[in-house]
């Protein structure tokens, strides 16, 4: 075929392309390109064959591409396009495998064939295809592969899933023997890649001979072009920036090595620093050792031209680092605000002192002295090793007896409340019974209380107590337990048990209270009315007597104007001036 050559005399697969592949490229006239094969087709068995199954019986080849007599690179921006049409319509034909990029082969080759479908780069992952390929990989048709190929490959560098079917017999002895070391490793609990490093060392073979394949492929150009010396010449160029090439990667990879190590060491003082700041000690500054080294081998990095793999998890250079001799906490580390005090109750804990402030401050309430108590349970292994258990512990005790002191201290005061709520009921049923009994009016002029004419005078007063009238007897059993309750003794009770009547009394209001226990007394009803109107404004239990006082408000009492009259008792009662 016209848009074919052929360059692989010299290889290890120095077989033909098979029908199906070569059909599958027809479509290359149409882009006015040709494909010089440097590495073709292989037999599936024996001992002239290399690396994956993909080049067996021809379904897969190492190939350059050129146009209009000139060589075409994918490092150059205006033959990407071309490269991406290749995949496109190679998809679309039913191709399935495609390579390339740097460190994969050579400048301008790629790999193309049958197989499982992928893409790949450097090392034959798939990580490192470069995004021209993959775009063009992903955003292509599949097309339909031939239903004769065989198309159980693998990747470049992928392990086979049945290596014994393409590796020599010496080969498939060393995977076996592989295979049995990492079993062993296995039932010892350890990790061991044996098989997968044998397998590399196949591959790199493989790689290899394609690499000599195609050194001697373009040597056989240059000589064909511009003759012997200058060709050698051209050869020796080429393997002298091969070997630098080589030796950039290997320096790349100890340096990726080094800084690995440090920035580790970093992470580990990084997570140190978070318990201790959880613990409430201050931070360890880091080594200015490791971070002047950290600085120093991503300059290293930086300068060798690396760039990590779309993906790779290695942190480009600077990322993340201390400058060189800081002596500051490692990256990351949280740092407590200078002269900070002792967190308000309710405020968010960050350290275990700030959890031991909360739970021992008397203002702070069960849900603030619960959340230091949850923050303490939930240190990290490491800040609970720094702050200690016994520590913990006594602190959680200390709170949960906080808890429970306040929770009694709830109900109690519930409790309390009950019983200053009944109190002043009592007071202001039984101050009603006395008011109603004695009260029968007030004086316009005046504003005096005026009193129940029976109870005016003694001989009235003794005629009701030995006449054993009913409303009498109330109204004296009502007036004893007003007096019994306000006597100085019950007013001390009260105040022991914090209950009081029910509002902040002065001591002045107390000692007022404890007078009025003494004074009233069914002998001495007005000074009784007035002591009871004093009671209830310095309490605010409601006797009856606060509308009286004020001289508004509706009043079940006769109101009468000086020199008048009014009856009571079915007798008629006049003022005498």
């Amino acid at each position: 075929m016209s848009y074919i050559e052929y360059a692989n005399q010299g290889a290890t697969r120095n077989q033909s392309l098979s029908p199906q592949l070569t059909q599958a490229l027809s479509f290359l006239p149409d882009l006015g390109v040709t494909a010089r094969v440097f590495s073709g087709g292989q037999p599936s068995t024996g001992s002239n064959r290399v690396g994956s199954t993909r080049h067996d019986h021809g379904d897969a080849a190492d190939v350059l591409f050129f146009q209009g007599g000139r060589q075409l690179d994918w490092r150059n921006p205006e033959d990407v396009p071309i490269y991406q049409q290749i995949v496109s319509r190679g998809r679309a034909a039913g191709l399935t495998g495609f390579g390339a990029g740097e460190n994969y082969m050579t400048p301008g080759s790629m790999h193309i064939g049958f197989g499982t479908p992928a893409v790949w780069g450097e090392d034959g992952r798939g990580a490192n295809a470069p995004q021209w390929l993959r775009d063009a990989y992903q955003g292509a048709p599949a097309g339909q592969a031939p239903t004769n190929t065989q198309t159980t490959g693998v990747g470049m560098n992928d392990t086979p899933q049945q290596p014994s079917g393409e590796l020599s017999r010496s080969q498939r002895m060393m995977l076996g023997f592989a295979a049995l070391r990492d079993a062993g490793a296995a039932l010892q609990g350890q990790n061991s890649n044996f098989f997968a490093d044998t397998m590399g060392g196949f591959q790199q073979q493989a790689q290899a001979a394609d690499d000599r394949a195609f050194r001697q492929m373009q040597f056989d150009e240059g000589v064909r072009q511009f003759g012997v010396q200058q060709a050698s010449s051209q050869a020796e160029r080429d393997l002298r920036r091969e070997q630098e090439g080589r030796l950039a990667r290997e320096n790349q990879i100890n340096i990726l090595g080094q800084l690995s190590g440090f920035e580790s060491q970093a992470r580990e003082l990084e997570e140190m620093n978070a318990a201790r700041v959880l613990a409430g000690q201050p931070p360890l500054p880091l080594n200015p050792y490791i971070a002047s080294q950290i600085s120093m081998l991503q300059r290293m990095l930086a300068q060798s031209g690396y760039s990590p793999a779309p993906g790779a998890g290695t942190p480009a250079p600077g990322a993340g680092t201390p400058a060189p001799g800081a002596g500051t906490p490692a990256p990351g580390a949280v740092t407590p605000t200078p002269g900070a005090g002792t967190p308000a109750p309710g405020a968010g804990t960050q350290t275990a002192p700030d959890a031991y402030a909360v739970i021992d401050n008397p203002d702070s309430t069960p849900e603030d002295i619960a959340g230091a108590m949850a923050f303490l349970q939930n240190l990290t292994p490491t800040a609970r090793d720094l702050v200690g258990d016994e520590a913990i512990d006594a602190a959680m005790a200390r709170g949960q007896a906080r808890i429970n002191a306040i929770s009694e201290e709830v109900e109690k005061t519930a409790a309390s409340d009950e019983q200053v709520k009944a109190r002043r009921e009592q007071i202001a049923t039984k101050g009603q019974i006395v008011v109603d009994y004695l009260l029968r009016g007030i004086d316009e002029g005046t504003g005096d209380f005026i009193v129940n004419p029976f109870m005016s005078n003694n001989y009235s007063r003794a005629a009701l107590q030995r006449g054993g009238d009913i409303n009498y007897q109330e109204f004296e059993s009502a007036l004893n337990n007003i007096r019994e309750t306000l006597t100085a003794e019950t007013i001390g009770i009260l105040e022991d048990r914090g209950v009081s009547l029910g509002v902040n009394l002065t001591d002045e209001d107390m000692n007022t209270i404890r007078r009025i226990a003494s004074t009233i007394s069914v002998d001495n009803p007005l000074g009784t009315l007035n002591d009871l109107k004093e009671f209830e404004r310095i309490t605010g239990v409601d006797l009856g007597l606060g509308t009286f006082a004020t001289g508004g408000g509706d009043s079940p009492f006769q109101r009468i104007d000086s020199g008048g009259s009014f009856e009571a008792g079915g007798l008629t009662f006049e003022e005498v001036n």
